[in-house]
């Protein structure tokens, strides 16, 4: 994902976040709804891809602009979240933007019914469905589902807070 790329059209449109939310949609859209709404009461400009995206637009490109353009980086980790790849190019750029010293954003994960070590070790608990699908799939190569494995190892290693549950 983050060799996309960004056309002056997306780039002039894109502003500067203080927060970028990364959700697995179908498990989290609600909570990441109702953080993005929390944020923006505070007078925090977050993205959210349910709220920021226009139709017809470049959803890769939109997003890999808006996490480049972001300060923080929140990142809400669910049992569902290695399903997507696009959730996974979401964390392996985040990591990629902090190594190479090109961002100065802050990673924040968020645990949601999953802990560090299902981070860890992706070959087993709840993940593991997910990356043995992402290994028999012809759409990932070997070396990209390594960068997402350490991607996630990297999160694991940073402090956020656990959530069993959310109803609102």
């Amino acid at each position: 994902m983050e060799d996309v790329l960004v056309s002056d059209q997306v780039r002039g449109r894109v502003i500067q976040y203080d927060a970028f939310i990364s959700h697995r949609g179908s498990e989290l859209k609600k909570l990441a709804q109702k953080i993005h709404g929390d944020l923006s009461g505070l007078g925090v400009l977050s993205f959210v891809d349910s709220h920021e995206i226009r139709k017809g637009e470049n959803l890769s490109v939109v997003i890999v602009e808006a996490i480049r353009a972001s300060s923080i980086w929140l990142v809400l980790l669910s049992k569902g979240f290695a399903e997507s790849p696009w959730c996974l190019d979401e964390v392996r750029m985040m990591v990629d933007e902090r190594e190479n010293g090109e961002s100065k954003g802050v990673l924040i994960p968020v645990y949601y019914n999953v802990g560090p070590d299902d981070l860890r070790d992706v070959n087993r608990g709840p993940f593991k469905k997910a990356f043995r699908m992402h290994r028999k799939s012809e759409d990932y190569c070997l070396e990209t589902i390594a960068k997402w494995e350490e991607g996630l190892k990297q999160v694991a290693e940073i402090w956020g807070p656990r959530f069993e549950d959310y109803s609102r």
